[in-house]
């Protein structure tokens, strides 16, 4: 019959209950010291820890962008492409982007680099069409053409109007009450337009260019740009007048387009991590900075806590703990080493596809990425501890060497499930966790047996009042 033990815990310790909780406080508050001087070495090291984390993902990216560049090119969105153009995107690793540049400046930018070879392009006319006219009206930009000219003060387009040649205004005053819009109509402004584009500036220009923009930047362009014209060639004062026009007749005249090319240009893949706050950069810092003061400080926090654990354990169970321990160190040092230098890259690729297929633009944020990088590594170091899990519900008695082989089936299938709970919601990263599992799992087994049975308790048969 099992002996009734001593109601008093600490009969037989050398310490006071009031001692052991002294003992504790002194253990934390050298743990927090620790901790606090892990964080402030933390800050020396943040930034090459930032870097560390940004390369898997900064890769994946790279490996991102050439697989749609590739996808791209064989859908022939690039146009024709060749040997050549292959070559730049796998040997090179430039990827194509399309551009959109003006006809006239290319040209001109060409003769300058190969004067001997390109010829000078001549001065190329962008006319008022009718284009010009939103929604193809032109009854509204004709009534306000013909109240400005009638106006008592003077203004530009008054003066634009007074540069027309009499029949050309009389033709135009004739139409200005119809309420139909008539193609002939259309046809005759947009003439007279361009004829006025080919003069001179009016003298009211630069006058209404300080009425209509007081202090605007778009008014000192406007200004510059007069005088240039009253400076050099007549191909200044065109390009003028049109703006000029765009700018009297606003709402009712758009400026002319130029001609414009669409190249291909190859150029180094650019990877950049978005931030979308101006703190949050700092934010990452500061993480990474208490990350690696928890690294830092760990031994020495561990010490304080094995150095108050310790002193209640027998010594068969402080005999146990330096064995596991190593042992625990080292299976979460290989589950955190497999998810980042083996799982984030495969993750990765997964993810991408289906913003490829998807046709979303990948943008990852810093603060998102960080938390990836943190909870994956976390997840797989704590499930490599599998089997000292065993070993401990072996030793205390839950479960047998025979429940763990008997029923390794549904074990598998826990595995499984919790794996699926741990990590991202992809298949790759849940097989990368889960295989690897199922192998600890039977190590756990191996390990049970390799250690023999549970020793007794060394307090005897349970008592039960």
């Amino acid at each position: 019959m099992s002996s009734r033990p001593n109601d008093d815990l600490f009969q037989n310790s050398t310490m006071s209950f009031g001692e052991h909780l002294e003992e504790l406080r002194g253990a934390l508050f050298r743990s927090v010291i620790g901790i606090a001087i892990g964080f402030l070495l933390g800050l020396l090291m943040a930034r090459h820890v930032v870097r560390m984390i940004e390369t898997p993902l900064k890769n994946g990216l790279r490996a991102h962008y050439a697989a749609l560049s590739v996808e791209k090119l064989e859908a022939g969105e690039y146009g024709d492409t060749g040997p050549e153009q292959w070559s730049l995107l796998t040997e090179e690793r430039l990827v194509p982007q399309r551009i959109t540049v003006d006809a006239d400046s290319f040209r001109a930018e060409l003769h300058r680099i190969f004067p001997d070879v390109i010829p000078q392009a001549p001065s190329v006319e962008l006319p008022f069409t009718l284009d010009s006219l939103p929604i193809k009206s032109s009854n509204g930009l004709l009534k306000t053409w013909h109240s400005a000219s009638q106006a008592r003060r003077d203004s530009y387009l008054k003066e634009l109007w007074n540069q027309l040649p009499a029949d050309t205004q009389s033709q135009l005053a004739g139409r200005v009450d119809l309420e139909t819009e008539f193609e002939s109509t259309q046809q005759v402004l947009l003439q007279s337009l361009n004829d006025l584009a080919k003069t001179s500036p009016p003298t009211t220009a630069l006058p209404y260019l300080q009425r209509l923009f007081p202090d605007e930047s778009h008014g000192n362009y406007f200004r510059g740009q007069l005088t240039a014209a009253e400076e050099t060639a007549s191909d200044a004062s065109l390009n003028l007048n049109r703006q000029l026009m765009q700018a009297g007749f606003r709402g009712f005249l758009k400026a002319p387009t130029p001609e414009t090319l669409e190249l291909t240009t190859w150029q180094p893949i650019d990877v950049d991590v978005q931030a979308l706050s101006v703190h949050e950069p700092f934010m990452v810092f500061i993480k990474a900075a208490v990350i690696l003061g928890l690294i830092f400080s760990s031994p020495w926090v561990f010490y304080q806590i094995w150095m108050f654990v310790a002193a209640g354990l027998y010594p068969q169970e402080r005999n146990l703990v330096y064995k596991f321990m190593p042992i625990s160190f080292g299976l979460f040092i290989a589950g955190a080493a497999l998810a980042f230098f083996f799982v984030f890259e495969p993750v990765l690729d997964f993810l991408f596809q289906f913003n490829r297929m998807l046709h979303i633009n990948a943008e990852p944020r810093i603060t998102d990425w960080l938390s990836f990088v943190l909870i994956l590594p976390l997840g797989f170091g704590v499930s490599f501890q599998l089997p000292l899990v065993m070993v401990l519900l072996e030793r205390i008695g839950i479960f047998t060497i025979e429940n763990y082989v008997t029923n390794w089936r549904i074990a598998v299938l826990v595995i499984f499930v919790l794996s699926m709970f741990l990590t991202p919601a992809d298949p790759i990263s849940m097989l990368l966790m889960a295989v690897p599992l199922t192998g600890l799992y039977f190590g756990g087994i191996w390990l049970c047996r390799s250690i023999g049975t549970a020793p007794r308790s060394p307090i005897g048969a349970g008592y039960d009042p």
